[in-house]
């Protein structure tokens, strides 16, 4: 078991899941909390994201040191699989590194436990929304003498308009 900061599900994802587990309606084999929990999540996003799936979910534990870290990185994750010019623009900049430094850091993510497929997403949600400390921390353990923080300023800039 891993324990994150945050986490982050697409609407459609639920809605599957849901669809999936529970039969066709949303009352079937749920406890009271998870009627009440989905009920909550469809008023929050209205009747037309929740029918087509549009919507997305972001938990955070209740804890102000890290609450606004893990906001960010999972709103990153938000945008990435629902804005297609935020994926673009971030694909691009990834483009702009170099290879042993983007293995360097795939590695790093297999060692905490992400699946590969979810690895571009996720390097981008830490470029984008991390301080130049934590990136220094995470991805350079002294191999790479000229990180490139102009690039990594890219992602951020990215993330911030």
């Amino acid at each position: 078991y891993t324990d994150w900061d945050g986490c982050n599900v697409p609407g459609n994802v639920v809605k599957n899941f849901i669809a999936t587990f529970f039969g066709p309606g949303p009352a079937n084999g749920l406890s009271r909390k998870e009627k009440h929990l989905i009920k909550t999540i469809e008023a929050a996003v209205g009747p037309e994201a929740w029918r087509s799936g549009e919507f997305y979910i972001i938990g955070t534990f209740n804890d102000p040191n890290y609450q606004n870290d893990a906001i960010r990185h999972e709103l990153s994750h938000a945008m990435w699989a629902m804005c297609d010019e935020y994926r673009t623009e971030q694909l691009n900049h990834m483009n702009l590194l170099q290879l042993d430094l983007i293995t360097h850091m795939f590695n790093w993510l297999n060692d905490s436990g992400y699946h590969q497929d979810v690895h571009d997403d996720e390097l981008v949600a830490y470029l984008a929304t991390s301080s130049m400390t934590q990136i220094g921390e995470q991805f350079v353990d002294g191999t790479f003498d000229a990180f490139p923080w102009d690039v990594i300023y890219k992602f951020q800039q990215t993330f911030l308009d």
